[in-house]
Formats: C-alpha cells, sequence, structure tokens
C-alpha cells in the first residue's frame, strides 16, 4: 500500500492460490469418464485438506473446458499473465 498523509493512494495484493495444473488422461481411457471420475474427488479431497475453497485451473482445449463446465468451474472474465520476476 502506498499511502500520504493517512489517504490511500494505491495498493496491490499478493494472495496465494492453489492451481490445479496439467490434467492428463491417457489417450486410450479418454473419453469414458472412469479416470475423471476418480482423479476428480482426489483432488478435492487434497485442496479440502490444504485448507482450499476455490482452485484456479486453466483449459486449453475444448476437452478440458467441457470437463471444466460439467463440475460447474466459472470462467473468469480477464487476460492472465504470468510475470518473470528473474529469480
Amino acid at each position: 500500500m502506498v499511502e500520504r498523509g493517512g489517504e490511500i493512494l494505491g495498493c496491490h495484493v499478493l494472495m496465494w492460490v492453489l492451481h490445479a495444473e496439467c490434467l492428463w488422461i491417457h489417450p486410450a481411457h479418454r473419453g469414458r469418464g472412469a479416470v475423471g471420475r476418480r482423479l476428480w474427488p482426489m483432488v478435492k479431497r487434497l485442496a479440502r485438506a490444504a485448507g482450499v475453497q476455490v482452485l484456479a485451473t486453466a483449459a486449453q482445449t475444448d476437452e478440458v473446458r467441457r470437463l471444466l463446465e460439467h463440475v460447474k468451474a466459472r470462467k473468469l472474465e480477464a487476460d492472465h499473465y504470468v510475470i518473470d520476476l528473474g529469480v
């Protein structure tokens, strides 16, 4: 936060977000649902055990978009970026 004389001039928030990444199902087992039905409860259980109530994720294929719609994921209305801090 930047303030002057008790007035807030600006602020920026850093927050931890658990990101569900790299969903992969063997091509021979895609489209049947069995693998996804087994993976999804495990992901939710692990996230809840970590105290997380919301997961972030991304979809690069229509197949993953359909899966996210199936679990009632909400699409964010923003462009997302990564910033290389040169560490």
